[in-house]
């Protein structure tokens, strides 16, 4: 936005006379600032001082209510009326172009979840799901049954058939201690599983198969539904019965 904005005013100084008013008081200047900035900062601190990492558009988009007056103030500034209207239509034109669009985002729950659906048939064929939330990256919180629905809030709207197991949402050295000690056994227990994986967040599928691969499982991506992967796990192709391979991806 503050790029359309100063390509909005280049396009007025171009086209005519293009001037600076001051227009805005000290106070509402340092409440925007202070909106703008005050989160930011805040969730800096925090992460710096918990160890825990907030520094993502989910939490930092907080910011955007004051950097909003910010830009508004600055607009308004502008004069005379043409060259005013001339930023305003630039700036609004850009973040028509860049913010809209048919989709929400880029990551196909609905589809992938119809895609898991479609492969497993037994109820007790592990699903492991990504915890796709940076909250994901505390295991502990697995334990907490609603702690865990929330990390997996998009069953509560897509469910899947099988036995959800959460997996965490990174890989570190207490992920890999989560997925050694509570995901292998329980896949290993079964000759089949799907895994299911917001990317490219972190390599799942690839650290599963190197952990599993001498164990005789062999896994293959079936669908990417977005940034959203279904792979499935397959012991010697022997759970055809309860995993079954698709020819392509599920219709959102």
């Amino acid at each position: 936005m503050l790029a359309a904005a100063l390509l909005g005013v280049f396009v007025a100084w171009w086209t005519g006379a293009l001037e600076l008013r001051a227009r805005a008081q000290r106070e509402g200047l340092l409440l925007a600032a202070g909106l703008s900035l005050a989160p930011s900062v805040g969730l800096l601190l925090f992460s710096v001082f918990s160890g825990i990492n907030l520094l993502w558009e989910t939490y930092t988009r907080s910011s955007a209510v004051g950097a909003a007056l910010l830009l508004g103030g600055a607009i308004a500034a502008i004069g005379p009326a043409r060259a005013y209207r001339i930023v305003l239509l630039v700036t609004v034109i850009f973040a028509l172009l860049t913010t809209g669009g048919r989709w929400h985002s880029d990551q196909d729950w609905r589809g992938a979840a119809a895609e898991v659906n479609a492969l497993v048939h037994d109820p007790s064929t592990p699903v492991l799901m990504h915890a796709a939330f940076i909250e994901g990256a505390h295991v502990e919180f697995f334990d907490d049954p609603e702690h865990r629905s929330q990390l997996l809030a998009q069953l509560s709207r897509y469910p899947v058939e099988g036995s959800v197991v959460p997996v965490p949402y990174n890989l570190t050295g207490e992920s890999e201690r989560y997925l050694e000690n509570v995901v292998v056994p329980k896949v290993t227990a079964s000759d089949g599983f799907v895994l299911v994986t917001l990317e490219p967040i972190a390599p799942f599928a690839e650290w599963l198969q190197a952990r599993l691969g001498p164990l005789g499982f062999e896994s293959r991506q079936v669908g990417e539904h977005g940034a959203v992967r279904v792979t499935v796990f397959q012991r010697g192709g022997s759970l055809r019965s309860a995993v079954q391979p698709t020819t392509g991806a599920m219709p959102a």
